[in-house]
């Protein structure tokens, strides 16, 4: 655990998503090929349809040492009267259902379970 994460309130397994859509416009993964070949990476509930899907929006470095990790967007995604939809939400991957898997995440600011509101909301408590 980092030391940012160490002090934020523990995750509140209780949250529920508030359809921001941050985790579906800009999500790291490794390339196909890397998790076909299980480089350095695990992910059990790997779908190549809908990995096949995903639009490449840009690389970045240095999330997984000494390889590239891709950024992508879900074409699945989009905004139906301001509110964030998943148009195969019934049939939407394990990375999807799982997110966030039990841990606050970093960088998506506008997401329910962003670490960076925990730390501002401790600071305040």
């Amino acid at each position: 655990m980092t030391a940012l994460a160490e002090t934020a309130a523990p995750f509140d397994e209780t949250l529920v998503c508030n359809r921001c859509g941050e985790c579906c416009q800009r999500f790291f993964l490794p390339s196909p090929d890397e998790v076909r070949r299980g480089d350095n990476w695990r992910w059990d509930n790997y779908d190549e349809e809908w990995y096949g899907q995903l639009e490449l929006i840009g690389e970045a470095e240095g999330l997984v040492e000494g390889e590239n990790t891709h950024i992508y967007k879900c074409p699945h995604f989009c905004y139906q009267e301001g509110v964030g939809t998943c148009l195969i939400y019934d049939q939407r991957p394990g990375i999807c259902k799982d997110f966030p898997y039990g841990k606050w995440v970093k960088g998506f600011e506008t997401c329910v379970w962003s670490l960076e509101k925990q730390l501002e909301a401790s600071c305040t408590r």
